[in-house]
């Protein structure tokens, strides 16, 4: 099988996927005290087509088509819904912050978390870091190189179960 590009729009699409899964953890984990019975993660996009096949729920590409189905799978018994919205690449400032600006940090392993984060956010001292599962992982990575799911799991979305914190991952704190 020819290996093709991964684009930037399924690799955005991946990156709404893990973040979905962080809010529901925090969400299963009761990790905002204030939050709504019926809380919506707002996905601020600057990619048209991410947006577009999140709010749509299908996709061209067989990658996105396959994230889809993971955020479906992850959004199955979850309380927490989605909305995607479109954000001017200029106006996204923190999310985009080190693809902009890649010279301004040392990569070298050396470097903690924590330096790193003071570097691209000073607001967020304090915050933990969410840290997916290795099975979650390996399925965004199988979407976006197969164009397809393991059929593990696609067993596992057509059963009838909610999904649990041992699916999601962790929160870990910086150090």
């Amino acid at each position: 099988k020819a290996h093709r590009l991964i684009t930037i729009n399924d690799l955005e699409l991946a990156a709404a996927v893990l973040l979905f899964a962080a809010v529901c953890l925090a969400v299963l984990q009761n990790r905002h005290q204030n939050c709504s019975a019926w809380p919506v993660v707002q996905l601020f996009l600057d990619n048209v087509t991410a947006k577009k096949n999140i709010n749509k729920g299908t996709a061209k590409s067989p990658a996105a088509r396959a994230l889809l189905r993971l955020l479906s799978y992850l959004a199955k018994g979850s309380p927490v819904s989605w909305n995607a919205e479109f954000i001017a690449g200029v106006e996204n400032t923190e999310s985009d912050y080190l693809s902009r600006h890649a010279h301004e940090f040392d990569t070298s392993p050396a470097e903690t978390y924590s330096e790193f984060f003071q570097k691209i956010s000073p607001q967020s001292v304090g915050y933990e870091i969410y840290q997916p599962t290795h099975n979650l992982l390996s399925a965004v990575f199988y979407a976006l190189h197969n164009g397809s799911l393991p059929d593990r799991l696609v067993r596992r979305i057509r059963a009838p179960s909610t999904v649990d914190e041992s699916i999601l991952g962790t929160f870990v704190a910086r150090t």
